[in-house]
């Protein structure tokens, strides 16, 4: 297996975060790292790759991911225990939540939200208050329907506070406000879905992905302007987001429909037919609608995805840290549809474990997209030798030279040592 090769980098034990989840309150970092694996490196890259005068934006970039991944939960928890009304209103109840929390100052106490959230506070709990009841019940529901056991410790040590009381304490009320604004902007896409239970058109997929993912991307902009005073592209930032999206939309079918029974796939290319037919592999209706989408889709995304790399190498210079931070994404989503363009398009509707390893990114590839990113954005002028090598992977992408800068093991070590010490 390829080692990580980033100074300062300690991949996280996620073991040792599960057993602590049952002896003491989880920190931020662990309740992310143990439910955001992918984003995780890409996170600390925002510490160890930045510019001598990039602000470290790591704990508010965990922090943000969190609120943002506490509200996925809420759309993707289990079906048959939270039904789509009630799924809603605790989103309705989280987005409030995240309201008044960006609404207080750092002095004010924010005591009733966290009590609102600890699932802990039950019958016998000092704090248990029968004036109140339901107090834990927001976060003890989303337990319930946790799909995972990664899931549920999530849930109860973000309920526990951890994110909230640093967000509280830490941040001025404009980095509060940015992340309140990724959460309103996520619930409108996310309550859509629900309301509707399917995606009919291609326009419905831009728009939920707008919502869940593209404003996810200006509302990290919106940061970048606190922080480091850069004012960064929100179209192409919306853009960036989106296409992610999409492309976690496809490397996600059938994980979304065996466990919770939705399909993000636009009606419209697979001509209407049942969902079950869909994934009925010996179904010949169902055949040419998985070649369609296959066929239409993967272009799409590859497409979508230029913008992507535009919004990167629209990155000042010397933001190295947040251009390696989305380098890291971006690359993966290449290397995730060049495996899909690989393999029959059964395995991207299949779920056994052999197929949805084929559709996804080779680890290793993965480990050498994280030592590249880091290599070419510390070297001298990092954030220069990036934006030019964005711009030649770019242009590749663009000619369907998919496989010319790819990250797999053989052929990443034939090109990646000319492009490192050019």
């Amino acid at each position: 297996m390829v080692a990580i090769m980033i100074e300062g980098y300690e991949r996280p034990n996620l073991e040792l975060i599960r057993k602590a989840s049952f002896e003491r309150d989880l920190t931020s970092e662990e309740i992310f790292a143990i439910k955001s694996r992918s984003f995780e490196p890409g996170v600390k890259m925002l510490r160890l790759a930045r510019g001598a005068d990039e602000y470290n934006k790591e704990e508010i970039f965990t922090d943000f991911y969190n609120t943002a991944r506490e509200q996925d939960t809420i759309e993707d928890a289990n079906p048959e225990i939270l039904s789509p009304e009630v799924k809603i209103a605790e989103i309705d109840h989280f987005c409030r939540l995240e309201n008044e929390l960006a609404r207080r100052k750092p002095t004010e106490s924010i005591n009733d939200l966290l009590l609102d959230m600890d699932p802990r506070i039950v019958p016998g709990h000092p704090k248990y208050d029968k004036n109140h009841p339901e107090y834990g019940e927001f976060t003890r529901m989303l337990m319930k329907g946790a799909m995972d056991e990664d899931e549920r410790i999530f849930v109860e040590h973000f309920g526990r506070g951890c994110v909230f009381n640093r967000i509280r304490s830490s941040y001025k009320k404009d980095i509060k406000t940015a992340i309140n604004a990724c959460a309103t902007s996520m619930a409108i896409g996310m309550k859509y879905f629900l309301k509707n239970n399917e995606i009919k058109e291609k326009k419905d997929l831009d728009y939920y992905c707008s919502y869940v993912a593209g404003d996810v991307g200006t509302h990290l902009n919106d940061i970048v302007l606190i922080t480091d005073g850069e004012k960064l592209d929100d179209d192409l930032a919306k853009k960036f987001g989106r296409s992610l999206q999409q492309v976690n939309i496809l490397k996600n079918i059938p994980e979304d429909w065996y466990n919770r029974k939705v399909v993000y796939l636009p009606k419209e290319y697979y001509a209407n037919i049942p969902n079950e037919v869909l994934f009925d592999i010996k179904s010949k209706d169902g055949k040419n609608a998985r070649e369609n989408i296959k066929s239409v889709m993967i272009p799409d995304s590859r497409k979508a995805l230029e913008a992507s790399a535009e919004y990167i190498r629209s990155i000042p210079h010397r933001l190295t840290g947040y251009m390696a931070f989305a380098m890291i994404p971006y690359f993966a989503a290449v290397e995730t549809l060049n495996s899909m363009q690989k393999v029959c398009v059964d395995k991207m509707f299949d779920k056994s474990p052999d197929a949805i390893k084929s559709i996804k990114m080779n680890p290793e590839a993965m480990v050498n997209i994280l030592n590249f990113t880091y290599q070419i954005t510390t070297l001298d002028g990092g954030g220069k030798r990036a934006s030019e090598f964005m711009e030649a992977y770019k242009d590749a992408q663009t000619k369907e030279k998919y496989y010319k800068y790819s990250f797999w093991s053989d052929r990443y070590e034939k090109w990646s040592k000319d492009v490192l010490v050019a």
